[in-house]
């Protein structure tokens, strides 16, 4: 996406891809909303295969569940395609991609910045984006970014099973975090699991088959990776340098599911907008970055301490049992997590659940209404 935008904004860009692939080998659901699939243009629309209007969010030990109709649809999105696209678009646009090419030096260089490839490419550019996962953090120096780091694993097969996604918490599961079941037509469903401890992952998918397969379904892939969760890395000193991270390297994901395509999109349109204002290029990539920051930031401070089933399935019940369906429909922006904590708490019934949450574990209600207040700070 970044190169992309700069080089339709006339800049000579050259991008150092390590796999032999665009888009290979797959990791990522592709679950963002309609917004973000708007913003990042043709290449996510035209590769949309499912929208869902409502997200189903249950707690399978209680039975208590919640059924949440977004401001935006969410919808799936083939990442593989998307990213082939993206390439497409970014070489019309006079991009040069090349493959297979590994990135083993980043460093400034008398007013420039030193590249280097394990294949022993080496040259010299005005400006360098590091978009390398976590490596990228080793090739830049006085990087200090906190992360952490949960596995997620993806199962497609051909199963039914209806046409809402749900996110499903097994507080039984030791260690589990969340899962979920996102329906690709009527006979194929993706199903995952996302936690700190690969054991729970497996357990999660193990749970989560055994309630899925029957008859003659059959598993047809499976796939995933790292899954990174924040806060995000503090703007970068060296970006005066011309070195500035995006993605994961930045630590763009956001708190609840470790999404990176919605910071992402939204950075390429910051960038794209201070780029229009006629902001050099150096100065436009760090303003774009720190208005990520401060937007993931915020949304940090309220979750830090939410990122594991047993806490999620508090906050599951106590929600359910004061019945705030309906007060959240329509009203949660999938890509601001704390948009739904900031909807109920300003009503009754989600002052009620507030209570009830405080009541039951007083530490983690407490931890959520500190990170309430520091966001106005």
């Amino acid at each position: 996406m970044v190169a992309r935008e700069l080089a339709r904004a006339g800049y000579r860009v050259e991008v150092y891809e390590e796999d032999e692939a665009i888009g290979r080998p797959a990791h990522c659901t592709g679950i963002i909303s309609h917004a973000t699939a708007r913003i990042i243009g043709r290449p996510a629309l035209s590769n949309t295969d499912m929208k869902y209007e409502n997200l189903l969010i249950l707690n399978n030990s209680s039975g208590n569940q919640l059924r949440i109709t977004p401001t935006s649809p969410v919808v799936h999105v083939n990442r593989p395609r998307l990213e082939e696209d993206l390439a497409r678009e970014a070489i019309r646009e006079g991009a040069e991609i090349m493959l297979g090419e590994r990135i083993s030096l980043v460093k400034p260089l008398q007013g420039t910045v030193e590249i280097a490839s394990e294949k022993g490419v080496r040259r010299a550019y005005s400006s360098v984006i590091v978009a390398a996962g976590l490596r990228g953090r080793n090739l830049i120096g006085g990087w200090n970014c906190y992360t952490r780091n949960y596995y997620g694993l993806n199962v497609e097969c051909n199963c039914s099973a209806g046409t809402s996604l749900k996110v499903i918490v097994f507080p039984d599961i030791e260690g589990s975090y969340y899962s979920w079941v996102a329906p690709l037509g009527p006979n194929r469903i993706i199903i995952g699991a996302e936690a700190p401890r690969s054991n729970a992952v497996i357990a999660s998918i193990e749970r989560l088959l055994a309630l899925s397969l029957e008859g003659n379904s059959k598993i047809i892939a499976r796939y995933g990776g790292l899954v990174l969760h924040g806060p995000p890395c503090r703007p970068p000193s060296h970006a005066s340098r011309g070195i500035i991270p995006v993605g994961d390297t930045a630590g763009f994901n956001k708190p609840l599911t470790g999404g990176g395509l919605w910071p992402t999109a939204f950075y390429v349109r910051e960038l794209s907008n201070n780029l229009a204002r006629g902001i050099t290029l150096n100065r436009a990539l760090l303003l774009a970055y720190n208005a990520v920051w401060r937007r993931l930031h915020k949304q940090y401070l309220l979750f830090n301490r939410l990122l594991n089933s047993k806490s999620l399935s508090v906050i599951i019940d106590a929600a359910a049992s004061a019945g705030i369906d309906r007060i959240l429909e329509g009203r949660i922006d999938y890509d601001m997590h704390d948009s739904m904590l900031k909807t109920l708490l300003a009503t009754p019934r989600g002052l009620i659940a507030g209570v009830r949450v405080l009541v039951k574990t007083p530490r983690l209600a407490l931890a959520i209404l500190g990170g309430l207040v520091r966001q106005f700070w």
